[in-house]
């Protein structure tokens, strides 16, 4: 039976290149700061664009004409219906807060039958639901104006989205938006960037302040901190840091060898790791490092970011006879294919994973994962837990169903598999990824309300899942570059008067600690955020970080991830493809017998 599981998968991963880690963050310095005017709309760092679907912003129409126009784009390799997806999150001015209702209307016109959604999802100050609401445009080609009430609300996310069809003429337009409390205009409250005076009320107790020390065998001498955990999550506020990353892996040593910690799972897509665990483990040598190092440059830098984390387990495990797993949880690479080839043929050798390398370069993996099952070879070089999650990363790659809106769901899914093969009773996990998926709260897009990872945790786990937030307040990150694949350094924005970065920066002496979110005396609404492709976008945004996360680890400057390679990186996935393609074809023609054309 043949599946082109490769394409399939391929498909599904182009969309997570283009759009993986997109967030909606917030731009700074004008007095309209949440740009509810749709005045700064360049499409590599708008904030308001959430996804454009053959649509085409026309920048210009708000200078000549007070509106926002986009258009239809036709697309050379489909001809999909145009669509687009808008939203914001901000602060409701405070008429609405206590009593009055927040109107918030848009005047839109489009000049076919698509129709225009205007939603909004309020907020409480702890970051809970209190209000949802949408209207629809009705179907006609003159100008409308679209009304919502909002009421009791501390923040507003607000979404247009657009739905329409395939006619190349199509027209949107969208008026700026307009507040009004008692038929009286108003504004969204815009934050403050000055700083925080030694005077002025700090909620961070200096008598709760852990001070952390980059060089201490114990990386988080907290005790009973994690005794009844059973996962820890360890978030980061960006991507691009070598100094979060080298404090995560302090603390990952430290969940080790005092916590019982047994299994780590990693933010990176589970094919292009497969090889990571038997590693750890003690298998392979330096030719199987340089093949993992390879496969890791699919990815944000993380050949810098990881390696060292693997080095020190791969030492830790040889001296003892209960090993820690690490695997990927995140969505497959568009190359699954061949990592499955470097996967098999690293374990079995050549000669014998000869078939598994002729099926799996036609894409026959559902015959592959047949003589896997049955394949008492692989079982014995596996063993018996990772022999089953074999079988069951080959099933999901048998049935890929991928997509931003599933991802934190597909990495629960995966953790919760791993978590029952490879932690008794007494054992405990660690989850690297992005502040994102581990906070304990949902996210909000303009297509909903989407459960993060650490939120499915949290539902399950309850009081033994802790989210840590590691944070910066001042220095630079790697950061995708805006309209091209280079990757830059990129300097952290200013924070925000009253985020925890704020007030921690006011600190003398604290240029590195952790600080648990309960101890607060009062809440904060704003945090550092930085998402993949945001280089000019303002890094803070909106929520409940004591709700979100149960500790903050801040670190003063952060310095960034040395640039990983030269070249354009998008193109590395079909520079690896080509090159794989190529390596295999060589080394199965080369046995006799073979007929096959390539």
């Amino acid at each position: 039976m043949k599946v082109s599981v490769f394409y399939k998968v391929l498909r599904e991963g182009f969309v997570l290149i283009v759009f993986y880690g997109i967030t909606i963050v917030y731009g700074q310095g004008k007095s309209d700061f949440f740009d509810v005017s749709f005045r700064e709309s360049k499409e590599c760092s708008w904030r308001w664009l959430n996804k454009l679907e053959n649509a085409d912003i026309n920048s210009d129409s708000l200078e000549n004409g007070g509106f926002l126009k986009i258009n239809y784009k036709q697309i050379s390799w489909h001809n999909r219906n145009m669509g687009f997806a808008l939203g914001n999150h901000i602060l409701c001015p405070n008429c609405v807060r206590t009593s009055d209702k927040l109107e918030i209307s848009i005047p839109v016109l489009c000049n076919s039958d698509g129709i225009v959604v205007l939603k909004a999802v309020g907020f409480s100050e702890q970051e809970e639901v209190v209000f949802t609401d949408s209207v629809i445009s009705k179907r006609e080609t003159s100008w409308q104006k679209l009304q919502l009430n909002i009421t009791k609300s501390y923040s507003v996310y607000i979404s247009v989205i657009y739905y329409g069809n395939t006619l190349g003429n199509q027209v949107v337009k969208l008026s700026p938006l307009q507040f009004s409390c008692n038929e009286k205009k108003v504004e969204p409250l815009n934050p403050i960037f000055s700083t925080v005076k030694k005077d002025n009320f700090n909620p961070i107790q200096a008598v709760e302040i852990v001070p952390l020390d980059i060089a201490s065998e114990r990386g988080f001498p907290v005790n009973k901190t994690f005794d009844r955990v059973k996962v820890v999550g360890l978030g980061e506020a960006t991507h691009g840091s070598v100094t979060i990353m080298q404090s995560r892996l302090q603390l990952v040593k430290d969940l080790v060898t005092n916590y019982s910690c047994t299994l780590v799972l990693l933010e990176i897509p589970f094919d292009v790791v497969l090889l990571l665990d038997q590693y750890v483990k003690g298998y392979g040598d330096n030719k199987t490092r340089l093949i993992i190092v390879e496969q890791l440059k699919l990815l944000f830098s993380e050949e810098n970011t990881v390696m060292p984390l693997i080095d020190w387990l791969r030492e830790y495990n040889s001296k003892r006879e209960a090993k820690v797993s690490v695997f990927g949880i995140d969505n497959p690479s568009p190359i699954s294919q061949f990592m499955l080839m470097d996967y098999f043929r690293e374990l079995l050798g050549v000669e014998k994973s000869l078939i598994y390398l002729k099926l799996l370069m036609n894409g026959e993996i559902v015959d592959a994962k047949k003589i896997a099952e049955n394949d008492e070879n692989l079982r014995h070089k596996l063993g018996s837990n990772e022999f089953q999650y074999c079988m069951y990363m080959l099933d999901e790659l048998i049935n890929p169903a991928y997509s931003l809106e599933n991802r934190d769901a597909n990495m629960f899914k995966r953790y919760h598999h791993l978590y029952s093969l490879f932690v008794t009773q007494k054992e405990s996990a660690a989850i690297l990824a992005h502040s994102g998926h581990l906070q304990k709260t949902p996210l909000t897009y303009p297509s909903g309300q989407h459960k993060t990872l650490g939120s499915y945790l949290y539902e399950v786990l309850g009081d033994k899942f802790f989210s840590l937030h590691f944070t910066v307040g001042t220095g630079q990150t790697l950061q995708d570059s805006c309209g091209s694949p280079r990757k830059v350094y990129q300097d952290i924005s200013k924070p925000v008067f009253g985020s925890f970065e704020s007030y921690a920066l006011s600190l003398d002496g604290c240029d590195y600690f952790y600080y648990p979110t309960s101890k607060l005396l009062s809440p904060i609404h704003w945090m550092l955020h930085v998402g993949r492709n945001s280089l000019e976008y303002f890094h803070y945004t909106i929520g409940n970080l004591q709700r979100r996360h149960d500790g903050v680890v801040f670190i003063k400057e952060s310095k960034p991830i040395l640039k990983p390679f030269a070249g354009a990186r998008p193109l590395h996935h079909f520079e690896l493809l080509y090159n794989k393609r190529k390596e295999y074809k060589s080394l199965l023609s080369g046995y006799k017998g073979e007929s096959e054309t390539w």
